[in-house]
């Protein structure tokens, strides 16, 4: 049974051989330890965690490392307090007799030891919180999941591949293969607007897509109609993330949609013929196929950026989602990811940033909705010759412009706010690229038609 600060799980003679290797130069040595993600806190004695502490300080500042150095840094850092401590750090030194093929296997140990000891505290800290009645059950599971989540980081992460490796990934291995992929045109998961598809190629996996608009503006709706397109149309699994509307509202919205009726004959039921009625059981019956309609919604409020991370490896795992949608992203939070930011603008920047690493790790396009400021209004009834949208007006914007591939604006034209209409009474609006990190940018025609929320 386990008893606090007893671990059989350590390594405490190999983490000595593996610092008096570093201190003794071996070659590369540092590199070999920087690919297991070793970091100080995966060693299990106190005075190991100070010394690989200093011997990462002399790295960062570029001088060399042995053991004085070592013992300078360290009493510069505060961390070499005893003259016996100096000893034992010239003894790890002189003793270690490792090469470089044993520090690598070396710092895997301590890693994998570490990760052992972290676990195990973490199933005691578990049972602790299960233990009390009055724990809420969901929040219980979330932080288990978030604190999970945490421990595995190291296996999340990848590490770097050659040239030659990545070619053969993206190119194929046989002349056969080269040739396919020479004769294949770039093709992401299109959105069912051709133009913009054709501006896009589709999106592209990893890519941070941001769709910004003001209020009412039919962001929400631009959304659904791509995710529709994506899962309906073209079968790829998709997860809508919700963080101001319900599932049971999205879910009519898209229901309105996919059946082609008016919205607001749908809310009456009156207005309703018969017609309608049949289109909508259509629909019905088509959205409980799970695959014909692949679409996925999550409609947890508040959620914090480590929670979607949860969530959204979820979802590709178990459904293969390969594209995902949250609505919106400044309604998310940061709670539980290490600390509130001083900032709102801060919190922004970390859930933009958040969201870009997410699409990386999972290698899925991720569509986050944003709102735009106030100034978007004010342009418009000063400005006479361009009152579009910019990078600048997306509302707290921190480093959301920088973090996404691609920006994308939808804005009314201002000599089309006061009459102009189709013959169907649908209203034009433009979809503007902003910004496309890999490829052109300009203005598509688009029209949002509110009554079937389309």
């Amino acid at each position: 049974m386990y008893k606090e600060n007893q671990f059989p799980l350590q390594a405490s003679e190999l983490e000595g051989q593996l610092l008096g290797a570093l201190m003794n130069g071996t070659e590369n040595g540092y590199d070999q330890v920087s690919r297991q993600q070793l970091t100080k806190e995966d060693f299990y004695d106190d005075k190991h965690k100070s010394i690989f502490a200093a011997i990462q300080d002399l790295i960062n500042e570029q001088a060399p490392i042995n053991k004085e150095t070592v013992i300078e840094r360290m009493k510069r850092n505060g961390t070499l307090k005893l003259e016996e401590d100096e000893n034992y750090i010239a003894e790890l030194a002189n003793k270690a007799d490792i090469n470089l093929d044993d520090i690598e296997y070396y710092s895997k140990i301590i890693v994998d030891k570490s990760i052992h000891r972290k676990l195990i505290i973490f199933g005691k800290k578990l049972i602790g919180m299960a233990s009390k009645e009055e724990s809420n059950v969901e929040e219980l599971i979330q932080k288990a999941e978030d604190d999970l989540f945490n421990i595995g980081r190291k296996f999340y992460k990848k590490d770097s591949a050659s040239l030659a490796d990545i070619s053969r990934e993206v190119c194929g291995e046989t002349d056969e293969e080269i040739e396919t992929y020479l004769n294949t045109p770039k093709r992401g998961i299109y959105s069912g607007f051709h133009a913009l598809d054709k501006l896009t190629h589709g999106w592209q996996k990893s890519d941070l897509i941001i769709i910004a608009a003001r209020t009412s503006m039919g962001k929400t709706a631009l959304a659904l109609s791509m995710a529709i397109n994506m899962a309906l149309n073209n079968k790829r699994p998709v997860a809508f993330f919700s963080l101001e509307m319900s599932s049971k509202s999205i879910y009519e919205r898209l229901l309105v949609n996919i059946s082609n009726v008016d919205s607001e004959d749908f809310k009456s039921r009156k207005e309703l013929e018969d017609v309608g009625k049949d289109k909508l059981r259509i629909g019905i019956h088509l959205t409980r196929n799970k695959e014909k309609c692949p679409i996925y919604i999550d409609d947890t409020a508040g959620l914090s950026i480590s929670e979607l991370r949860i969530k959204a490896l979820r979802e590709v795992r178990d459904h293969q989602v390969q594209c995902i949608f949250v609505d919106y992203l400044q309604q998310m939070t940061v709670k539980g990811d290490g600390g509130k930011p001083q900032y709102r603008e801060q919190e922004v920047s970390m859930i933009s940033r958040g969201l870009k690493e997410i699409a990386k790790d999972l290698d899925i396009p991720i569509i986050a909705l944003a709102q735009l400021n106030r100034n978007v209004d004010t342009r418009n009834k000063t400005d006479k010759t361009d009152n579009s949208p910019q990078l600048s007006d997306i509302r707290e914007s921190g480093a959301i412009e920088q973090d996404a591939d691609i920006v994308c604006f939808i804005h009314k034209e201002k000599v089309k706010e006061k009459v102009k209409e189709k013959e169907n009474g649908n209203y034009e609006y433009k979809l503007i690229v902003s910004k496309h990190r890999n490829g052109e940018t300009g203005p598509i025609d688009i029209v949002f038609n509110k009554d079937q929320v389309r």
